[in-house]
C-alpha cells in the first residue's frame, strides 16, 4: 500500500475509508465523534477484506454495529458483537491482529 501510494498515509486511509463506507452503505451521518474515529481506524482493516462488499446484509449492519460500539467507549457491546460476526473475526485473525 505505501508502495501504491508513495508513502502518503492520509491518502490510504482516505481510500479505506471511501471503499467501507460505499461496501457497507453507510455514511456517517449523524454518528459521534468517536464513532467516526472508530470507522477511520478500522477502515484500514476492513478494506483489506477482498470480499467485503459481498458480505450479506446481516454481515454488514453487524461490522457497522462492531464499529459504532467500538467507539462508543465501553469494550462490553463491542467484544459481544465481535463474538457473533464469525467472518469478521477470522479474517483479524488472518491478518494477526
Amino acid at each position: 500500500m505505501a508502495r501504491d501510494f508513495d508513502g502518503h498515509a492520509d491518502a490510504i486511509r482516505q481510500l479505506s475509508l471511501d471503499f467501507v463506507k460505499r461496501a457497507l452503505r453507510i455514511t456517517g451521518r449523524g454518528w459521534r465523534e468517536s464513532e467516526l474515529a472508530s470507522l477511520q481506524n478500522l477502515s484500514l482493516v476492513l478494506a483489506m477484506i477482498p470480499d467485503l462488499e459481498k458480505w450479506n446484509a446481516d454481515q454488514k449492519l453487524l461490522v457497522t454495529r462492531i464499529i459504532r460500539a467500538k467507539g462508543g467507549g465501553t469494550e462490553v457491546l463491542y467484544l459481544k458483537l465481535m463474538q457473533k460476526h464469525a467472518a469478521f473475526r477470522d479474517v483479524l485473525m488472518q491478518l494477526g491482529c
